[in-house]
């Protein structure tokens, strides 16, 4: 049996270029097996045929291997671990300017909230949103590796913003403006404000 019968079009088509052969553009996989076995250096050099195609094969199954990696979310066992840690106090805490996160301007709540089976799922799958988000803004500066403290601490707070433009949207508009809260607002005994991140917080009087 022919060492080329068992491989793909792309494969053959890989293989003919390697050991120096003109592959016609319209060529089916027929034609390609055609053509290598027929070829002076699949007659006269058996051995270098099978080792290029070894070397194809391990070539493509690298590819493959690659493109169905699944990227491993790393991020902290519990939420507050985030608040606590040295980079949440130096980056966020310290220092309250940040830009407006897209989840935020979404009047209606993501689909994915309801569909994630924990928070932290969820959390990590919508930090990979935001860094795919930042990474399309800024070429020159791609961010790669494991999720952050900082890129979780943000995703965070987008969810938080994102839920309360829903449930607290006439509250947020309220107090954007300056005026007093609807008289039908679960919050009016509460002394409400937005933080420097747009979050709506409240004390008890």
């Amino acid at each position: 049996m022919s060492i080329v019968v068992k491989l793909k079009k792309d494969e053959l088509k890989l293989v003919a270029v390697e050991i120096g052969l003109t592959v016609p553009r319209d060529a089916k996989r027929v034609d390609l097996k055609r053509l290598i076995e027929e070829s002076d250096v699949f007659k006269e050099d058996y051995e270098f045929v099978k080792t290029v195609i070894e070397q194809v094969l391990e070539e493509v199954k690298t590819q493959e291997s690659q493109q169905n990696e699944v990227p491993i979310v790393k991020f902290p066992k519990y939420v507050n671990e985030i608040h606590n840690c040295e980079p949440y106090q130096r980056e966020l805490k310290d220092n309250q300017v940040e830009s407006m996160c897209f989840l935020a301007q979404n009047n209606e709540i993501l689909p994915i909230i309801d569909e994630c089976s924990s928070f932290l799922k969820l959390q990590g799958i919508l930090a990979w949103c935001l860094r795919f988000k930042e990474n399309a803004r800024n070429l020159l500066q791609i961010t790669t590796g494991s999720l952050t403290v900082t890129e979780l601490s943000t995703d965070l707070f987008c969810l938080v913003r994102n839920v309360q433009s829903v449930y607290f949207i006439k509250e947020i508009r309220c107090i954007e403006r300056g005026q007093q809260l609807p008289d039908s607002s679960n919050l009016l005994t509460l002394s409400t404000f937005l933080d420097e991140r747009k979050i709506l917080l409240w004390v008890e009087d």
